[in-house]
């Protein structure tokens, strides 16, 4: 897929989900975040991480839980931090 398509997929599923609070706290995320600087093996844990279903991802991130099976560390941890900042 091409590149581009694929970070707009990304930032789609960040805007559109269930929970009114998983929506803010990804779109947060891919606000925050320059797409276009991660690599290819970064934007594929975060298309990994969108596909969770709703309730396991709002529960991992709100309670800062276990990082996702196929999640790299480092981005893991970037991800935490930003869906932690408080809205300005």
């Amino acid at each position: 897929m091409d590149r581009e398509k694929f970070i707009r997929r990304l930032r789609y599923q960040a805007s559109r989900r269930a929970s009114l609070e998983l929506e803010l706290m990804l779109g947060r995320l891919v606000c925050q975040t320059a797409l276009n600087t991660m690599s290819d093996e970064e934007l594929s844990c975060l298309d990994e991480l969108f596909e969770l279903d709703e309730m396991t991802l709002q529960t991992i991130l709100l309670a800062k839980g276990p990082r996702p099976e196929g999640i790299l560390p480092g981005l893991w941890e970037k991800i935490l931090r930003l869906v932690a900042k408080p809205s300005v």
